[in-house]
């Protein structure tokens, strides 16, 4: 397990971390700043001022922050063991296919963590500036009945957004095994870091375009808005999905180092 650790702490990747985490928040709380006269702004709750519910820059900024740090952070693992050399010396304390699984799913964790961070400090950080007031007409016009977990928002606050922070790690996460694919397929570290990025704007650039909310089918729909996702948004994510647990059944069942690339 020491490997893993030494691979992920990277203080380079952990700036990048911090920054985005205090432009993402200043972004978010600056746009809506406290008054000091009498104002609805007042009565806004924290629950429905963050960045999930009030969608804006800060939302955008954040749903690209999750794709950067999901094909950054670990993704490159398999490449740079295999460089270094590091790889030689785990084959020795483990086998092959446990030397996989624990890459991925090493990976998986890793990004998915991250990719929450931004978001939980965000909502810490409009209870530390808002007070908890009683949920009225004016801090529920963020909130819609078709709201994905809406229905669990009027009955338990906490748990919808539980449920949403267990969305995005998951989707960090099936990122991150995308990017650790094509990572190794095509020996380089950043690749995979580009693609489920370029990919996924050409997809919002299609919507856009065609001016049909049918077409949003972006991962990031998932990221930027608390909206139920159409049935496509799912169908690339598992494309995703299907494609790198292919891909990565493919590198086990080959057990050299050298039938990775």
């Amino acid at each position: 397990m020491k490997y893993f650790k030494i691979r992920s702490n990277n203080l380079l990747k952990m700036a990048l971390v911090v920054i985005f985490t205090i432009l993402i928040n200043y972004i978010s709380i600056s746009a809506y700043p406290i008054v000091n006269n009498y104002d609805k702004a007042l009565l806004q709750s924290p629950w429905t001022e963050n960045i999930l519910l009030n969608t804006g820059t800060a939302s955008f900024i954040y749903a690209t922050y999750v794709f950067i740090i999901s094909g950054l952070m670990y993704a490159d693992a398999l490449v740079v063991d295999k460089k270094t050399g590091l790889a030689n010396t785990i084959f020795t304390k483990m086998s092959w296919g446990k030397y996989i699984g624990k890459t991925v799913l090493f990976n998986f964790l890793i990004a998915g963590t991250f990719a929450i961070i931004p978001f939980l400090i965000n909502i810490l950080a409009f209870f530390c500036l808002r007070g908890n007031v009683p949920l009225t007409y004016f801090n529920t016009m963020n909130m819609f009945n078709d709201e994905l977990f809406a229905l669990v928002f009027y009955k338990s606050k906490a748990l919808f957004f539980l449920l949403h922070i267990i969305k995005i790690f998951l989707v960090a996460g099936i990122i991150a095994t995308f990017a650790l694919a094509i990572n190794t397929r095509f020996n380089n570290r950043f690749i995979g870091l580009c693609i489920p990025l370029i990919f996924d704007t050409i997809l919002q650039v299609i919507m856009v375009i065609f001016n049909n909310p049918k077409l949003a089918i972006s991962v990031s729909n998932l990221l930027t808005f608390p909206s139920k996702p159409d049935y496509l948004t799912f169908f690339t994510l598992i494309a995703f999905l299907v494609i790198s647990i292919i891909y990565i059944i493919r590198i086990i069942r080959k057990k050299d180092m050298l039938w990775i690339f």
